[in-house]
């Protein structure tokens, strides 16, 4: 895991939301050596689509990244699907990781989003 996000676990006056939030921003990869490696995953994402053995495992990481997020969501209050939940809140990441790449958002309006989404969750 990022650094950023295990100093961030760290820190036992921090609450859930904030733990969740450090492991949703390590995951959109907002400084430049991060981006890169967005960079390489796509290029893994794009090897799995055509590669069986490949995306079986690509599948079984995002499953457990998922019950990692439906977890912190639900360590953090939020009621109903937590798993639902942690699947669109990863279909945000992605795309604002995207988003960033292409010169779309540039980092901190993506931060901005992120947080105005983790506001939202209930």
């Amino acid at each position: 895991m990022r650094p950023e996000f295990d100093l961030a676990a760290r820190d036992e006056r921090a609450g859930p939301r904030h733990h969740l939030r450090a492991l949703l921003v390590a995951l959109l990869r907002v400084d430049p050596v991060s981006r890169m490696e967005t960079l390489v995953g796509s290029a893994l994402f794009a090897r799995a689509l055509r590669n069986p053995v490949l995306a079986v495992r690509y599948r079984q990481g995002r499953a457990a990244l998922t019950d990692v997020v439906a977890g912190q969501l639900a360590a953090a209050g939020v009621e109903g699907d937590t798993r639902a939940a942690a699947d669109t809140t990863l279909a945000l990441i992605d795309g604002l990781a995207s988003d960033i790449l292409l010169g779309h958002h540039t980092p901190e309006a993506a931060l901005v989003l992120l947080d105005g989404q983790l506001r939202s969750a209930r």
